[in-house]
């Protein structure tokens, strides 16, 4: 968002080919039944991406509950993974900027060389400056990883473990912390310790631990990266041109716009693969998590606890507005996807779309 707020992906289907874009940067996990180590299996779990992450932004298991400045070495990390998905995201624009432009009916600029800048400055703001420098607080990526964790169990089991092992009707702070105490004990065990231990020696408990953690890196990833394509789009769009004068609440949607027909043009062919396999995990209502914008709209908002720094809050579009406008430039952008991928696919989205304006309407009754 322009001087203000904004934010996965990655996915793979166990046992299957993995298919990804460079820009999805995806780290799916596999873990064999039988015949795989148990200092290969921790190497699997430890070196995807989502757990890499996780021990960027919580970097120990009271993380979870107190608040905590990220040391250097964790912001620099972060901001590395940022630079690539920024050059990444570019990179498709800049092959796709002819088609886009008719898309949004306007001649969308070339994008420069983008820097990205991850702070701690106690406030969770996202923005890009007229210098072409994204600023990100790492307090976003941590809120957005922790609803994604969240997000991504409900109704399910808790990582290869019962729920309600963890008591009855958890927290979202307890839910993090059993993860993070869950991800010490891992790091905890030596190469001849037998993983399989902490899972009962359970390789399905295993297997479950491994696809939770893609299914939180793509609720993460997707929704990281529709922010980051949101503020591109206002480096696109001209935004910062002397002779631009929308409104903050017409310039914010534009963005979105942007962002929306981006992301759909980086997976489309991810999707439609996927969806040829039957969804990711097998499980087609998964899809829609790549695209982003649903999760920002549905919990990001609240999960990062944006503010809107020297704007006024009500200049901004409603999460509910913002969603209903992205639906629709989704459903533009995607009608080849979507004829492609077949009924469930649709369906999916349509449910999707309902959970995520139901969930909306909740947090603004």
């Amino acid at each position: 968002m322009n001087a203000v707020n904004h934010v996965v992906l990655g996915r793979c289907r166990p046992a299957a080919a993995v298919l990804a874009l460079p820009l999805l940067l995806a780290g799916c996990i596999t873990i064999e039944s039988t015949g795989q180590s148990s200092r290969k299996t921790k190497k699997a779990i430890t070196d995807s991406a989502s757990y890499r992450m996780s021990e960027v932004l919580y970097p120990d298991a009271d993380s979870a509950t107190s608040a905590q400045r990220l040391a250097k070495k964790r912001l620099k990390e972060l901001d590395r993974q940022l630079e690539a998905a920024v050059t990444g995201l570019i990179a498709e624009y800049e092959s796709q900027i002819g088609p886009m432009s008719e898309g949004m009916g306007t001649a969308l600029q070339r994008i420069e060389e983008v820097r990205v800048e991850v702070t701690d400055e106690g406030a969770p703001v996202v923005y890009v400056d007229p210098d072409r420098t994204i600023h990100v607080d790492f307090k976003v990526a941590q809120g957005f990883f922790a609803g994604s964790l969240v997000e991504g169990m409900q109704g399910r089991d808790f990582f290869g473990r019962p729920k309600n092992d963890l008591g009855e009707d958890p927290s979202d702070a307890e839910l993090l912390a059993a993860f993070l105490e869950l991800r010490q004990s891992i790091d905890a065990q030596k190469s001849r310790t037998l993983i399989g231990d902490i899972f009962s020696d359970d390789p399905f408990a295993m297997q479950e631990f491994a696809e939770d953690l893609d299914r939180v890196d793509t609720r993460y990833r997707g929704t990281l990266y529709f922010l980051l394509a949101h503020e591109l789009g206002h480096l696109a769009l001209g935004h910062f041109d002397p002779g631009w004068s929308a409104s903050v609440r017409d310039t914010e949607l534009q963005a979105d716009d942007f962002a929306v027909r981006l992301m759909v043009s980086a997976l489309r062919p991810v999707i439609i693969q996927n969806s040829l396999l039957g969804g990711f995990f097998g499980d087609e209502s998964e899809t829609p998590n790549l695209v982003g914008f649903l999760d920002l709209f549905r919990y990001g908002y609240q999960r990062a606890g944006f503010v809107a720094g020297d704007v006024p809050d009500d200049a901004y579009p409603s999460a509910m507005e913002r969603l209903e406008r992205s639906k629709v430039v989704f459903q533009q952008a995607a009608a080849p996807i979507r004829e492609a991928a077949g009924d469930a696919l649709e369906r999916a989205f349509e449910e999707a779309f309902r959970e995520a304006a139901e969930k909306i309407a909740e947090g603004e009754s």
